[in-house]
């Protein structure tokens, strides 16, 4: 007879027989040589101990996984630590863990891109890509290594390493197929053109770094909002074609070091090229725009993983400007800024200084299997809109935090927008707030010279809210000449609902003019778009502070607001113009700081009714309905505040048929 102990002990060591036999294979990439090991977490994949690496804002880790399940454990450091809490992104792949201790157990199927946040860590990034199909190493046939004669590149990262240039003339010059080939190291790298028929290779371990000093480098333009020199680092000669980047490597812009010197770049830039291919590869801290397809066409960026840092601003991930034909599939973008964009200029942009060729509309491009994680927008096309941008596509991805979930933001430009998707997409969280919007839906016009071209056939479909935002939801255009037309929202479920929302108001999109034929799938009611009878309606108040009067009360603008001059008993009476049938209003307060109020409604000003309300207060809104009724004036009384200060209405609307 055995033990309990004895059984245990024969039961563990099956266990392990099992899991250490039959697993995935895990490739590990010790960057050790490179980075600092993190102090904040540790992680194990079917046993096999990951180099988890130290970042500003988040860890990471980065590892090929065989297809098959795997398990993996994350511990927290130190070891006297205990987990009380975690989550585990992206929720649509439902993994589930067990804690104990200081440790994190979970599977996986498949490779697969995750966040992980435990208690009140900073997240720890996981990402787990596919083996390679064909890795290469040294004594591979066909290869210029790079730290051979002539090349003869700094592998320990302390000289400048020009013979990689050389190396990749050398492969563009060769009449067989050649592939410069970076083994692991440290290389600090000027800038490097890529040319035709050219295929460069980073090794699992190799990172090409930015020496941060200007003299090492060119200067290709100069961000006006930055006030510094932008160097496109790695960028495709003019009219190139066929070139291909790949590997398991690290390409670091070190831009924190590289500002602070007054020299920003744009990572990797594939401008003026046909059929370019990017794979498997880290891009880290950038200082200015990461990866950004310029006029270019048949672009293909997969399994692409960009880090940048949450304390530098203006580090957008993938910008994808007036190119053709453009997939990004697989791929994580991490960035103060916008995580993945589309953006088309004019040759006086500031961005645009010494770009080949003149400029070209944006059309067929597709993200795909996406991972945002950003202060600004998730998923967006513009600000710049100079030129057309056609057949735009955001789908079976995943907004793990963002202000804006899905953006179309047309800030500068008179060119249109024109059939644009966003499909298949969860948006788990969003914390923060830019250009005053923080909300999951974000669709607007605000070009200040009145002269935007419109957003045509605009569609949300299947998307999945998990976090409604600080603001409301807004689709906006700026005037009668540039509007939003053809609107479908398809499969819409907003947080803590069991089924779809109907109707504007439970998508909380309440910013919303000149906008016209919108379509809301599956359909509901008849009311479902129901007219604010308020809107643009002369009002008038018992006081109003100079820069907050009541003329921006019924403006449709859910940034601008009425606030009272006094701390006294305020009334508000709107003229709907003419006698109209109503049933309920809508108050979004500023703050929910107002205890009590009534309506009164009037046909001629003078003579006054009660109505009998049924009020519900959700968020900073207040919804008021009551029977139908016919009522031109409708007279709003409004007690004082809680904390005795002014009332401040950001809108009032009005409901009836």
């Amino acid at each position: 007879m055995f033990s309990s102990f004895e059984l245990l002990l024969i039961l563990s060591l099956c266990i392990s027989l099992i899991i250490t036999s039959d697993l995935p294979t895990v490739v590990n990439y010790d960057m050790s040589h490179a980075y600092n090991r993190s102090t904040t977490y540790s992680l194990s994949v079917n046993g096999k101990d990951i180099f988890v690496t130290n970042y500003y804002g988040y860890d990471y880790a980065h590892f090929s996984l065989d297809n098959g399940r795997s398990y993996l454990t994350v511990s927290i450091l130190p070891s006297t630590e205990t987990i009380q809490t975690y989550r585990i992104s992206p929720f649509k792949y439902e993994i589930k863990g067990n804690s104990n201790g200081n440790h994190l157990n979970f599977s996986i199927i498949n490779p697969k891109y995750l966040i992980v946040k435990v208690n009140h860590l900073h997240e720890l990034i996981i990402v787990a890509d596919p083996l390679e199909s064909q890795p290469l190493n040294s004594s591979s046939p066909n290869i210029i290594n790079i730290v051979k004669p002539p090349y003869n590149a700094d592998s320990t990262g302390k000289t400048l390493s020009h013979g990689i240039q050389q190396a990749i003339h050398d492969a563009n010059q060769t009449a067989r197929l050649s592939i410069v080939f970076v083994p692991k190291g440290v290389y600090l790298t000027p800038n490097l053109y890529l040319k035709s028929n050219v295929k460069l290779y980073l090794e699992g371990g190799a990172v090409l770094r930015f020496t941060g000093n200007p003299s090492d480098y060119r200067t290709d333009w100069f961000k006006l909002s930055m006030k510094i020199n932008v160097t496109r680092w790695i960028s495709t000669e003019y009219q190139s074609e066929n070139i291909t980047i790949f590997g398991r490597g690290t390409i670091d812009g070190n831009g924190k070091i590289s500002v602070e010197h007054r020299i920003a770049m744009n990572i990797l830039v594939p401008i003026g090229t046909t059929n370019f291919l990017c794979d498997g590869l880290v891009l880290r801290e950038s200082g200015s725009w990461s990866v950004t397809p310029i006029r270019s066409s048949h672009v293909y960026l997969s399994n692409m993983k960009v880090f940048n840092r949450f304390d530098m601003g203006e580090n957008d991930a993938f910008d994808v400007m007036e190119s053709q034909n453009v997939i990004v599939q697989r791929a994580i973008g991490i960035a103060l800024d916008d995580s993945f964009s589309t953006k088309t200029w004019t040759n006086t942009t500031d961005i645009c200084q010494g770009w080949p060729g003149q400029s070209q509309s944006l059309d067929g491009v597709t993200f795909e299997d996406c991972l945002a994680f950003t202060f600004c927008y998730g998923f967006k096309i513009g600000q710049g809109v100079f030129q057309n941008q056609r057949q735009i596509t955001f789908e079976n991805s995943v907004v793990y935090d963002a202000a804006v979930g899905l953006g179309i933001s047309h800030q500068y430009g008179s060119a249109s927008v024109e059939n644009a998707t966003f499909q298949n997409i969860d948006i788990e969280r969003l914390s923060f707030v830019n250009d005053e919007h923080g909300t999951w839906l974000a669709w607007y016009v605000w070009n200040s010279s009145g002269l935007a071209g419109s957003l045509i056939n605009l569609n949300a479909r299947n998307i999945t809210i998990y976090d409604q935002g600080k603001t409301f939801g807004v689709i906006r255009g700026l005037n009668n000449k540039s509007m939003i037309h053809l609107v479908e929202l398809q499969n819409i479920t907003m947080i803590n609902r069991t089924n779809f929302a109907k109707n504007f108001e439970e998508m909380n999109i309440w910013n919303r003019d000149y906008v016209s034929n919108v379509t809301i799938l599956p359909v509901y009611s008849p009311d479902q778009l129901r007219t604010n009878l308020a809107l643009h309606k002369n009002s008038k108040a018992s006081s109003s502070q100079t820069d907050h009067p009541i003329s921006l009360l019924c403006d449709g603008d859910l940034q601008t607001r009425w606030t009272a001059a006094t701390t006294n008993l305020q009334w508000i009476d709107i003229d709907l113009g003419a006698s109209q049938t109503i049933n309920s209003t809508r108050i979004f307060w500023e703050q929910i700081s107002s205890p009590s109020y009534s309506i009164e409604i009037s046909q001629d000003n003078i003579n006054w009714k009660k109505i009998t309300l049924k009020t519900q207060t959700i968020g900073d809104i207040t919804y008021s309905d009551f029977p139908f009724v016919e009522a031109r004036y409708v007279l709003f009384n409004v007690g004082k505040t809680i904390d005795n200060s002014s009332v401040s209405i950001w809108e009032i609307q009005i409901f009836g048929r």
